[in-house]
């Protein structure tokens, strides 16, 4: 128990989608319910659903968010098939 903790520590909305294989560049929504603000952070991890030697050379980012979705962009560097899953939270600036 945190005593008068500040509210960024409380995120506005958790979630993950299953991206699968990457073939070159991927621009992804996630949509979710409406949070209400679009001035948040998106703080995400990729997880290797398939092993490390095929999910590790990708590069993503973060774009056109709104109070209820986000563009992911991925981008492999190799011919490799992925499976991969995004996990993400978002917390209010």
């Amino acid at each position: 128990y945190i005593k008068n903790k500040p509210d960024f520590l409380t995120p506005l909305k958790k979630g993950f989608s299953v991206l699968g294989e990457i073939p070159g560049q991927v621009t992804v929504t996630i949509s979710f319910p409406d949070v209400g603000t679009s001035n948040y952070m998106v703080v995400w991890s990729l997880v290797s659903l398939g092993g490390p030697d095929n999910d590790n050379d990708i590069t993503a980012v973060v774009a056109n968010k709104t109070s209820n979705s986000f563009d992911f962009f991925v981008e492999e560097f190799t011919t490799n098939t992925q499976s991969l899953k995004l996990e993400y939270i978002l917390f209010p600036l």
